[in-house]
């Protein structure tokens, strides 16, 4: 399994034009996990700015474009430590 910074690089060394999924509708996340069946994995979106801790996310496809889109747990996202600054999903 990897972290999200492996989960990038095995994804760009795919095809260089790569990145992590941009999920924006439920309709997206449920066809991708009827898809592909996992249980856990990164998205390409991450906090804006990691030192203030602040939740504002944005996709990690170079546009800093703030997500549309989310279906975040009970009580996420939390920052419990170590802080999060990049988004998984986990399947039920």
């Amino acid at each position: 399994m990897y972290d999200y910074d492996g989960s990038v690089i095995f994804c760009t060394n795919l095809n260089s034009a790569s990145h992590l999924a941009r999920l924006t509708s439920l309709q997206q996340s449920n066809a991708a996990f009827a898809r592909y069946g996992f249980d856990f994995c990164y998205l390409g979106i991450v906090r804006r700015d990691p030192m203030t801790l602040n939740n504002v996310f944005v996709y990690d496809d170079g546009t800093n474009t703030p997500i549309t889109w989310a279906n975040w747990g009970e009580f996420e996202p939390n920052s419990n430590s170590p802080p999060e600054d990049c988004v998984e999903v986990v399947g039920q």
